[in-house]
């Protein structure tokens, strides 16, 4: 496919229109790790808290958005789901892109780069509408499966079922600008009674080598409350321990390269060829 083909990438806020599922059906298709994936119900679920007013009292001005990218067929080929929250005590806003994919048989043609694109330009366009500066300071994070922390079959089955290696879906967001946190991170379940995800590593988009640990403490005060917890009441003391830890130095180390993540892939040699080293 030509990237010409793709007539654009646009937000989707109604979760019972047609492309909502379509986003949905594809989403599905490639993330399947049960730790790691959300049901329609969930996703509905965190989209109605937009505009709460409680949530708002409690941790300020936030959004989640959805992108749809779709080719001039009208086929849904990628999308990607984010959270925006300003946090003027700190003097920034942070985003999480929760997920961005593309149709394993459209990879290569850019779109999985035009998603974060949007991601970042959608971001902006609503922070201004809060009425913050043009130039207010955004800090872009991302979880990504860690492929020490996977058992062989976990990476398999993510390589097969994402059409992705692993270690060349860190290496394509390292070359977006994105670093790992070395600090201990876990995602706590999505849903009551449900297991904890201890196979993913928190990333931000950064050229330095060590990021403030205040804003990533802020940014996960906001983050597991609203995308994970989606307002339950819970005392959960996963998310304490893991605040702790981070608020325990004034810095966090950031970490990776190209070299390192061929290295890391080394270890899963007899893992099947993927379909694409792009997203």
């Amino acid at each position: 496919m030509n990237p010409a083909q793709v007539i654009g990438i646009k937000p989707v806020h109604d979760t019972e229109s047609e492309e909502f599922r379509r986003i949905y059906d594809l989403y599905r298709q490639i993330f399947t790790l049960e730790e790691e994936t959300e049901s329609f119900e969930g996703l509905c679920e965190s989209m109605a808290l937009n505009g709460n007013p409680s949530l708002l009292r409690q941790y300020g001005p936030f959004q989640e958005i959805w992108l749809s990218a779709r080719t001039s067929g009208k086929e849904t080929v990628g999308g990607a789901d984010f959270h925006v929250f300003a946090i003027p005590a700190l003097d920034c806003a942070t985003v999480h892109v929760t997920y961005l994919f593309t149709d394993t048989r459209y990879r290569k043609n850019g779109i999985g780069s035009a998603l974060l694109q949007s991601i970042e330009e959608e971001a902006r366009y609503w922070i201004a509408r809060q009425g913050f500066p043009s130039n207010y300071p955004l800090h872009v994070f991302c979880e990504q499966n860690a492929p020490e922390r996977m058992s062989r079959e976990e990476y398999h089955r993510d390589a097969e079922t994402s059409g992705i290696d692993p270690c060349q879906r860190l290496i394509w967001w390292h070359k977006k600008g994105f670093k790992r946190l070395d600090t201990e991170y876990v995602q706590p379940p999505l849903l009551p009674g449900g297991k904890a995800c201890n196979t993913l590593s928190l990333n931000v988009k950064t050229p330095k080598r060590r990021f403030p640990s205040v804003i990533v403490a802020e940014h996960l005060r906001r983050f597991f409350p609203i995308a994970v917890f989606k307002a339950r009441n819970e005392n959960d003391p996963l998310t304490e321990s893991i605040l702790r830890k981070i608020e325990s130095t004034e810095y966090i180390p950031t970490s990776g390269s190209i070299k390192k993540y061929q290295e890391l892939g080394k270890r899963f040699a007899s893992r099947p060829a993927p379909l694409s080293g792009s997203i």
